[in-house]
């Protein structure tokens, strides 16, 4: 039987120039994050570097947030990137990134990019 804890940041609002068209850089838009990263439960956690800090996980989401990208699968990949390399004994991850106001003519709603990545260890 395999046992993974999950470490989650929901509902994560930042304000930020990304997008393909000249409007989105210049006046941004805003967008909400989910990540959910899977580590194993297999074994007793007691301290702090055998888990996910999600405080730092969420500094390097501000981070990431600062840079301009055109396009959110972008933004996506480098997240995953960034927490790959912080935390090696990641074993999955899900990130959703909302646009909330897309530059679209005559579109109610919100756009949304979703990404996977599963790990072997």
């Amino acid at each position: 039987m395999t046992a993974t804890f999950t470490i989650a940041l929901e509902g994560l609002r930042f304000h930020a120039p990304h997008g393909v068209y000249a409007g989105e850089v210049a006046t941004g838009n805003g967008f909400e994050v989910d990540v959910h990263l899977f580590v194993s439960g297999g074994e007793a956690i007691t301290n702090i570097r055998q888990t996910i800090n999600y405080a730092e996980v969420y500094a390097l989401l501000r981070s990431i947030f600062s840079e301009r990208e055109a396009l959110l699968e972008t933004i996506c990949q480098k997240i995953g990137a960034r927490i790959e390399e912080a935390y090696p004994q990641l074993q999955r991850l899900d990130i959703s990134i909302r646009k909330i106001t897309p530059a679209i003519e005559h579109f109610q709603g919100s756009v949304r990019v979703a990404y996977s990545k599963f790990y072997n260890l």
